[in-house]
């Protein structure tokens, strides 16, 4: 497998105080073992106090892009 991996960080801020979990909820779960085994990828869960932060690495070897074809129009956002 190639050892390059894309990182995807996902970060909360501007909520209550948080702190890690007295359990493993099916969330976390879903996260750190569903993730991990179907994926080959890395997941890591930070408790901040100001939010909550998840960073997921994915083998590039397993992320194919997607053919778009679109037209200079097509990227310019449309007005209502």
């Amino acid at each position: 497998m190639d050892n390059l991996f894309r990182a995807i960080e996902w970060t909360e801020s501007g909520g209550p105080p948080v702190r890690a979990p007295s359990h493993r909820s099916f969330g976390l779960r879903l996260i750190e073992h569903s993730f991990v085994n179907q994926l080959h990828g890395r997941a890591n869960l930070d408790f901040a106090v100001s939010g909550v932060v998840c960073t997921l690495d994915i083998p590039l070897a397993l992320l194919k892009a997607a053919p778009v074809n679109l037209t200079p129009a097509d990227r310019v956002p449309k007005q209502d």
